[in-house]
C-alpha cells in the first residue's frame, strides 16, 4: 500500500475576514506529480504556504503521517524571491542549507560546498556556479531556486508557479527536470500553465477557494467553466490541449 506523502483534512484558510480557502480534502500519494490550477486568488499558493507552516489555517495537515516539514523542498515564485541580492548562484543553493534567508555571508564546509556542486551539475549549471543572481536569465534563476530546494534531499518538492515569467522554451526545460526528479520525489506543483498539467503530471487538484476537482489529469469543459466562473477556450499555440477530454460535435 502506497503511503500518503501529504494529507489534508477540511483545511481553510482565511486572510483576515477574507476566505483563502474552504474545507479542502486532499491526499497526495508518495511518487505522485500533483498540479493545483485555477484562477489568480483561487489559493493555490495559501495551500501551499499552508503546507509549509507558513499560512495559517484550521484543519489538519500531515506530511508522512506527521506534522514535520524537514522531508520537504520549496521553491518560490520567481518574484518572491530577492533577485538583486549580492549573492552568487553556489551561494543561494548552499543557503537551502538554512531555507529560511539567503545568506552571503554563512561559511560552509568544502563537503557542503562539494554537495551543492553536484547539484548543480544535476541540473547542469554548474558553470554559473560564481555568477551573480541578477545576472540570470529567468530560467538559469529557476534552475538555481531548484538547486536550492534539491540540496536538503528532500522527499517532497512544493513549486509555486515554477515557469512564471519564464521564455517558453526554458519552461519546457523546467518541466523535463520536473518529470525526471518525480522518478525519486513526490512533486506538487501550484500553476497558471495549463499545458504543463498535458507534460508529466498524474494528478490534478483544481482550487477556486473550493476543491472543485481532484483527480486524473485530463478536464472536461464544465469543470474548466466551474474553475474559472465563466467559459473558456484554450489556445496552445496550436498544439492540441491534452488537458481536455474528448467531447462530442454538438459540445
Amino acid at each position: 500500500m502506497i503511503d500518503n506523502a501529504i494529507s489534508i483534512s477540511n483545511l481553510t484558510a482565511r486572510y483576515g475576514k477574507n476566505i483563502a480557502l474552504q474545507d479542502i480534502n486532499i491526499d497526495v500519494k508518495e511518487g505522485e506529480f500533483l498540479a493545483l490550477i485555477g484562477p489568480n486568488g483561487g489559493g493555490k499558493s495559501t495551500l501551499i504556504k499552508a503546507v509549509l507552516g507558513l499560512a495559517s489555517y484550521e484543519g489538519k495537515i500531515e506530511i508522512f503521517g506527521q506534522k514535520k516539514i524537514d522531508d520537504v523542498g520549496y521553491v518560490p515564485q520567481i518574484s518572491a524571491a530577492e533577485k538583486k541580492f549580492p549573492i552568487s548562484v553556489l551561494e543561494v543553493v548552499l543557503s537551502g542549507l538554512h531555507q529560511k534567508t539567503l545568506n552571503p555571508f554563512s561559511k560552509y564546509s568544502q563537503t557542503q560546498k562539494n554537495t551543492a556542486m553536484e547539484t548543480l551539475e544535476r541540473l547542469g549549471i554548474e558553470k554559473l556556479a560564481d555568477r551573480q543572481i541578477d545576472e540570470l536569465s529567468g530560467g538559469e534563476f529557476q534552475k538555481t531556486l531548484l538547486c536550492r530546494a534539491l540540496l536538503s534531499k528532500p522527499k517532497i518538492l512544493l513549486l509555486d508557479e515554477p515557469t512564471a515569467n519564464i521564455d517558453p522554451s526554458s519552461a519546457k526545460n523546467i518541466y523535463e527536470l520536473l518529470k525526471e526528479l518525480n522518478k525519486t520525489i513526490t512533486i506538487v506543483m501550484a500553476t497558471h500553465d495549463l499545458f504543463a498539467v498535458s507534460d508529466g503530471v498524474t494528478r490534478l487538484a483544481c482550487l477556486n477557494k473550493t476543491l472543485v476537482y481532484h483527480g486524473e489529469p485530463q478536464l472536461t469543459l464544465d469543470t474548466m467553466d466551474k474553475l474559472y466562473g465563466c467559459p473558456v477556450d484554450l489556445i496552445a499555440h496550436g498544439i492540441p490541449h491534452r488537458v481536455l477530454g474528448h467531447h462530442g460535435e454538438n459540445e
